[in-house]
């Protein structure tokens, strides 16, 4: 019997690495994610023959390190990637510290294992570069929009995840979710969509078009979603609508306001001060819809708090709250 990894590996070339047995039944989902896409050499081979031989039947040793954190490599490229370790750098020799264009770690929070104050949109913990996955649970672990510091741990107690400690998956954890995962593009040989139990020769689904949504090709922080760095698509996918007006409304508001409240609302809308600037500045960087619609929010909440110092109430919903005051400072 022949298995096949739904084009993710030829046969050929786990016969050439030794595999035990070849592949034709078509296991559902193959593509076990860029995490273990980084799972190489004894250990990939290990992996993929621990998967295969249960498809078998076959009772085989399964690897040691399954319940080790689930930790990938992600590059430290831009300023918001590395602001997280300037505590940790501190008092450290240049040879020491986490550089530019380096590499750090990343993990994979449990779904019940956040802090109870993170929103799991924006969360994510980033860790300085280590071989030794012995050391990962160790490490100091920063949170990529809070700065603040964590341990990890891999239990799968929600209650686990308290104060500073957030629980993450462990490599069992995305191999058992990897076995019942569904190929979500392809039907089975029923021409159903294919299910967790489905096998046998999959087929591409027939599909029904129903209205056109212009997108971009999601090359925004490509390689930040294949390391598993993105949590919500609305945020690097780019939708293109005739937002500009509102666009405008922002920048208007935004613009009269002292640095210091851009940079809370930037916060509050989960967007690097950075990045509003650059949103505001002459050059407009076109913000993706989800993310315009936060900063209209947090801008709004801004202008109530301020008119309630002064004693003013600003009546309407949030772009009435904007248009407001424009009128006044005018």
């Amino acid at each position: 019997m022949f298995y096949v990894l739904g084009g993710l590996v030829p046969a050929g070339v786990l016969f050439a690495r030794g595999f035990p047995f070849a592949l034709t039944y078509l296991i559902p989902g193959a593509g076990l994610a860029v995490l273990f896409s980084r799972v190489r050499g004894p250990r990939n081979r290990e992996l993929w023959t621990f998967l295969l031989g249960g498809e078998l039947d076959l009772q085989l040793p399964e690897p040691d390190w399954l319940d080790l954190p689930a930790v990938g490599r992600t590059s430290l490229s831009t300023p918001e990637a590395l602001d997280p370790f300037a505590k940790y750098n501190e008092g450290k020799p240049y040879a020491d510290q986490v550089k530019p264009f380096g590499f750090g770690l990343t993990c994979y929070v449990d779904p019940l294992g956040y802090p109870l104050d993170a929103d799991p949109l924006t969360f994510h913990l980033v860790a300085p570069f280590e071989r030794d996955a012995q050391r990962w649970r160790e490490l100091p672990w920063f949170d990529l929009t809070s700065r603040k510091e964590y341990a990890i741990r891999t239990a799968r107690n929600p209650s686990s995840a308290a104060g500073d400690v957030v629980v993450v998956k462990s490599y069992r954890d995305v191999l058992e979710a990897y076995v019942n995962h569904p190929e979500d593009k392809l039907a089975g040989p029923d021409g159903e969509p294919c299910g967790p139990q489905t096998r046998g020769l999959l087929r591409r689904r027939e599909v029904t078009v129903i209205e056109f949504t212009h997108i971009g090709k999601e090359a925004r922080d490509y390689d930040k979603r294949l390391e598993g760095m993105v949590h919500d698509i609305e945020r690097v996918q780019n939708e293109y609508v005739d937002d500009l007006n509102m666009l405008e409304l922002v920048g208007l508001v935004l613009r009269g306001m002292p640095k210091r409240d851009r940079a809370a609302i930037a916060f509050a809308a989960g967007v690097h001060p950075r990045t509003l600037e650059r949103i505001l500045g002459e050059a407009v960087v076109q913000p993706h819809k989800a993310t315009l619609r936060r900063l209209v929010g947090a801008s709004a909440r801004q202008l109530r708090k301020q008119a309630r110092l002064e004693g003013r109430r600003l009546a309407g919903d949030d772009v009435d709250c904007l248009l407001a005051d424009l009128r006044r400072a005018t």
